[in-house]
C-alpha cells in the first residue's frame, strides 16, 4: 500500500468538504487545546521538579499550635524558637532565617514602596541563585556581620532602574539605612514563594537589619507568621525523626519559658518541616486535577460528536466503498482509507489546539499566577507536542476502528446493483442509542459538576461580610524619621495628621485604628490572652484591635449590645472593650456579656465589656473572637472617602510631607481591593465552572442534533408516508421527539449513578466534604432536555416544512 497516494487521495477527498473539515478541526482543536493547556498545568505541578538542587532535602519550619487536641493555628513561630531549632545542627546541612516584610524605598521620590526578605548568605546557596549582575551574599554577610547590602530582583531591576547596567554600588535606601546592591538576579531564577503564592521579592537584605526589638525579643508568647527557618536535612537524617527531636525541644523550652500563663497551660507545639514542594504547591493540585477531569469530560463530548460525523462520512462514502469492494479491496484498505482521512483532519486539529494552549498557557499566566504556583513556569515543551499529538493520533486510531465495525463489507458490492432508496449504510442502531446516552450522560454529569462549583463559588463571592467596604481605605504611616521621645508628643503627633487629612476635600471620615477590618493575609490582628477571671476561668484568644471612637461607625458595623467608646475614653486609654458576637458566646452563651471582665495576662485590673458587635465574616477566615479597645497608639488611619474621590499615595505622602519631612505613606490599600483579592479564586472557578458549562451544553446540543438528522434521514420516507396520509407537523415532532427521547431519560439515569458514585468516594477517600444539591442536579437535567428538544425541533424542521413529495423522493 503506497501511504503518500493514500494521503493525497485523502487530501484531495477532504477537499471538497470543507465544512466537514472545518467541523472537526475547530471542535477538537479548541477542546483538545485547553485539555493540553490543563495537562500542561498539572504535569508542572505533579512531576516537574523544582528548579533547586536536593529539593527533596529543602525544608521550611512551621508551627501547629493545639490546646487540648485543637488546633488553634498554624504558622506562628517567634524569635527565640527559631534560634533554638537553629542550635540542632546536627539535623541539617546548612539552614538560615528568613522573615518577609514591606519597606518604603526613601531614596525614591514617590516612596515607592518594596518586598523584602532578610536572610543570609546559606538560603541563596541552597536555591543554587543564578546571578545577572554582581553576587549573592557571602560568609561577608553572615548573622552578626551587619554589612549593609542587598540583592535585587531582575524584575525590580528592570522596573525601578531601567536595566541600568551600572547598578552595581548604587544605593537603595529604607529604614534610614542605606544598602549597596551587591547583585541582580537572573531573570530565569524563580524564587520559591514560601510566604505566599504571587509574592515575588523584590529585595534581599542580611537578617542583621530585621529590627532589634524583633529579632532580639526573648518573647515566647509572642508570635509571628512572616518570620521561617529554612534548611537543608543532612542526607543520612529524616525528616519525621527531625520533626520529633525539635518538637521535644521547643515544646520544653516553651512551657518553661510561659509557665504561670494560664492561657498557655494546655498549648502543645507541634514542630513540621514540609518540604519546599509542599508548601508551594498546597492544595493546587487537587484544585487543578479537578479542572482537568473536567475538560477531560468535556472533551469526551467532542469525541462522541466527531465520532458522529466520521460515521456520517462513511456513510456518506458508501458508494465509493462499494466500487472499491467491487474492484478487489479488502477491509483493511476501507479502514486505511477511513483512517488516513481522519489522521489528517485531527493533525490540523492538534496544530490548533497547539496554538490554543499557548494562547490559554498565557491567559493562566497573566490573570493567576497570584492564585496558582509555580503557572509562571508553564510553556508549550516536548511532554506538550507528545500528549497533544498521541491524542489526536490516538482519537483518529479510535474513530476509524469504530466506523469501519459499521461496514458490512460483504454486503458492499451488492450495493452498486441497488437502485438508491435506503440503500445507503446504515449505523446500528445500537451504537447510535449508545452514543446518545453516552453524550447525554457526560454532558449532565459536567454540567452538574460545574453547576456545584459555580453555586458554590458565588455564594462565596457574595457572601455578605459584616461591615461596609465601600470607600473605605486603610493607611500606615512611617513616623520612624520623626524623634518624638514621649507618649503625649506621640498621641500629639496622630491628632495633627488625623486633623490635616479630614481637611482634604476627598477625606470623609477618619479613624485612628491599629488595623484594618480585613487586610492581605489571613492573621491580620496581633492575638492576646485573655481570662474571664483573674488568673483562671475561661481562656480566649482574640484578635486585638487598637481603635478611636470613629473606627465602628466609619466602618458602619452594627451595634448588637451595648454602646461605643467616647473620644475621652479613647485618649485616655480608658479599660473599656467593644468585643464582637462570637467572642460574647464565648463569654456566656446564655447571659449578657456587657459588664464581664476580661483580664490580660499579668494585669490585675480587668477590661470591662460595654459593647458587643456583630460578626465580620471576612473570605479565607473563620469566625474567630475580636475585641476592640480604645487607645490612640498606632500611626494607622481608617479613612472613609467621598465617592470617587479617593486619593493616590503620592497625593497623600505630599500632604504627610506638609506635616512633617520624614513621615511619609508605608502602605495603603482599600477594602474594596483587598475584598476582590480574597474571592478572586472564587470568581476564577465561578467563571471557569460557567464556561465548561456552557461548552458542553453547546456541544452535547450539536451532538444530539447530529443524532435526530440521521435518525430522520433514515425514516424520511415513513415520515413522507405519515405525512402523505394526514400527519401533521406536530403529530410527527412529538413522534421523533418521542421515540428519541428514551436515550435521552437513559443517559439522565447513567448520569445520576455517575454523580452519586463520586458523591461517595469524595465524601470517603478525600479531604473534601460534598453537599448534595438536587437543585443543581434538578437544574443540569432540566437543560439537558430543553436543549435535547429544541436540537430535535431543529433537525425535524427542514423536513416537516416541507410537502410529503420532498420526503418520499429521499431526497
Amino acid at each position: 500500500m503506497d501511504l503518500s497516494r493514500e494521503l493525497k487521495n485523502s487530501l484531495a477527498s477532504l477537499s471538497i468538504v470543507p465544512g466537514y473539515v472545518l467541523t472537526i478541526v475547530l471542535t477538537l482543536g479548541l477542546t483538545l487545546g485547553v485539555l493540553v493547556s490543563m495537562f500542561n498545568l498539572n504535569f508542572l505541578l505533579n512531576f516537574e521538579p523544582l528548579p533547586y538542587p536536593n529539593q527533596d532535602r529543602l525544608v521550611i519550619s512551621n508551627w501547629e499550635h493545639k490546646d487540648d487536641g485543637r488546633l488553634r493555628f498554624s504558622n506562628a513561630q517567634n524569635y527565640p524558637g527559631l534560634r533554638e531549632m537553629a542550635s540542632n545542627r546536627d539535623l541539617f546541612e546548612q539552614l538560615s532565617f528568613i522573615k518577609y516584610g514591606e519597606e518604603i524605598q526613601q531614596n525614591d521620590s514617590k516612596k515607592s514602596k518594596i518586598l523584602v526578605a532578610y536572610t543570609g548568605p546559606e538560603l541563596m546557596e541552597m536555591l543554587a541563585t543564578p546571578f545577572e549582575l554582581g553576587r549573592g551574599f557571602q560568609e561577608t554577610e553572615a548573622k552578626d556581620t551587619n554589612n549593609s547590602v542587598a540583592v535585587i530582583s531582575h524584575q525590580f531591576w528592570q522596573q525601578h532602574f531601567g536595566g541600568e547596567p551600572n547598578i552595581i554600588g548604587q544605593v537603595i535606601q529604607f529604614k534610614d539605612i542605606n544598602f549597596s546592591i551587591i547583585g541582580v538576579t537572573a531573570s530565569k531564577f524563580i524564587e520559591p514563594q514560601l510566604m505566599a503564592v504571587g509574592r515575588k521579592t523584590q529585595v534581599w537584605v542580611p537578617w542583621d537589619f530585621v529590627n532589634e526589638t524583633e529579632k532580639d525579643d526573648a518573647n515566647w508568647g509572642l508570635f509571628f507568621i512572616d518570620i521561617f527557618m529554612v534548611g537543608k536535612v543532612k542526607l543520612e537524617q529524616s525528616i519525621i525523626q527531625a520533626e520529633h527531636i525539635l518538637t521535644t525541644r521547643i515544646n520544653d523550652t516553651f512551657k518553661s519559658e510561659v509557665a504561670g500563663v494560664p492561657y498557655f497551660d494546655k498549648r502543645e507545639i507541634t514542630v513540621t518541616l514540609p518540604k519546599f514542594e509542599q508548601v508551594i504547591l498546597g492544595d493546587a493540585t487537587s484544585r487543578t486535577l479537578m479542572v482537568l477531569i473536567g475538560v477531560f469530560v468535556l472533551m469526551l463530548i467532542a469525541a462522541v460528536n466527531i465520532t458522529n460525523l466520521v460515521m456520517a462520512r462513511a456513510a456518506n462514502n458508501q458508494r465509493k466503498f462499494s466500487i472499491q469492494a467491487a474492484l478487489g479491496a479488502r477491509k483493511v484498505h476501507i479502514f486505511c482509507n477511513i483512517f488516513s482521512e481522519i489522521w489528517l483532519v485531527m493533525t490540523a486539529a492538534s496544530f490548533l489546539a497547539i496554538v490554543v494552549a499557548y494562547i490559554s498557557n498565557n491567559l493562566l499566566i497573566n490573570y493567576t499566577q497570584e492564585y496558582i504556583p509555580r503557572v509562571n513556569e508553564l510553556s508549550i515543551n516536548g511532554a506538550t507536542l507528545v500528549f497533544t499529538f498521541s491524542v489526536a493520533w490516538l482519537l483518529a486510531l479510535i474513530f476509524a476502528i469504530v466506523t469501519v465495525q459499521q461496514i458490512k463489507y460483504r454486503k458492499l458490492a451488492l450495493a452498486l446493483q441497488a437502485s438508491g432508496k435506503g440503500a445507503g449504510l446504515q449505523i446500528s442502531k445500537k451504537v447510535r442509542t449508545f452514543l446518545m446516552i453516552s453524550q447525554v450522560a457526560l454532558s449532565a454529569v459536567l454540567v452538574t459538576c460545574n453547576i456545584y462549583v459555580l453555586s458554590t463559588s458565588l455564594e462565596s463571592v457574595n457572601k455578605p461580610i459584616g461591615f461596609n467596604i465601600q470607600e473605605l481605605s486603610y493607611i500606615d504611616v512611617d513616623l520612624g524619621g520623626v524623634n518624638l521621645s514621649t507618649r503625649d508628643e506621640w498621641v500629639s503627633m496622630l491628632k495633627e495628621i488625623k486633623s490635616r487629612l479630614i481637611e482634604h476635600p476627598a477625606i470623609k471620615d477618619i479613624s485612628i485604628a491599629s488595623n484594618a477590618p480585613m487586610a492581605r493575609t489571613i492573621n491580620m490582628e496581633w492575638t492576646v490572652a485573655v481570662t474571664t477571671e483573674l488568673g483562671g476561668g475561661k481562656k480566649i484568644g482574640p484578635g486585638i484591635a487598637l481603635i478611636d471612637e470613629n473606627y465602628i461607625p466609619i466602618i458602619e458595623l452594627p451595634i448588637i449590645e451595648g454602646r461605643n467608646f467616647s473620644s475621652n475614653e479613647a485618649i485616655e486609654r480608658t479599660k473599656y472593650a467593644v468585643i464582637n458576637q462570637t467572642m460574647a458566646n464565648m463569654i456566656d452563651m446564655n447571659e449578657s456579656a456587657i459588664g464581664k471582665p476580661l483580664y490580660f495576662p499579668r494585669q490585675k485590673v480587668p477590661y470591662l465589656v460595654i459593647g458587643v458587635v456583630k460578626d465580620m465574616t471576612i473570605p479565607e477566615q473563620n469566625d474567630s473572637p475580636r475585641m476592640y479597645i480604645p487607645s490612640i497608639n498606632a500611626a494607622s488611619f481608617m479613612l472613609k472617602f467621598h465617592e470617587g474621590q479617593a486619593p493616590n499615595a503620592e497625593q497623600l505622602n505630599h500632604l504627610l510631607e506638609q506635616i512633617h519631612s520624614q513621615a511619609y505613606l508605608h502602605d495603603m490599600y482599600s477594602m474594596e481591593e483587598i475584598h476582590h483579592n480574597k474571592v478572586s479564586l472564587d470568581q476564577i472557578f465561578a467563571w471557569c465552572s460557567a464556561s465548561l458549562a456552557l461548552l458542553s451544553l453547546v456541544l452535547a446540543g450539536v451532538g444530539i442534533y447530529g443524532m435526530f438528522s440521521y435518525t430522520i434521514a433514515l425514516r424520511k420516507f415513513e415520515l413522507g408516508i405519515r405525512m402523505a396520509i394526514g400527519a401533521t407537523p406536530k403529530r410527527i415532532t412529538t413522534l421523533i421527539l418521542v421515540d428519541a427521547f428514551i436515550p435521552v431519560i437513559i443517559g439522565l439515569f447513567a448520569s445520576v449513578m455517575v454523580l452519586y458514585g463520586l458523591y461517595l468516594y469524595i465524601n470517603s477517600a478525600t479531604d473534601y466534604v460534598v453537599s448534595v444539591q438536587y437543585k443543581g442536579l434538578i437544574t443540569a437535567a432540566l437543560l439537558i432536555l430543553i436543549t435535547s428538544m429544541i436540537a430535535g425541533v431543529m433537525a425535524i424542521k427542514s423536513t416537516i416544512s416541507k410537502s410529503a413529495i420532498h420526503a418520499l423522493n429521499d431526497r
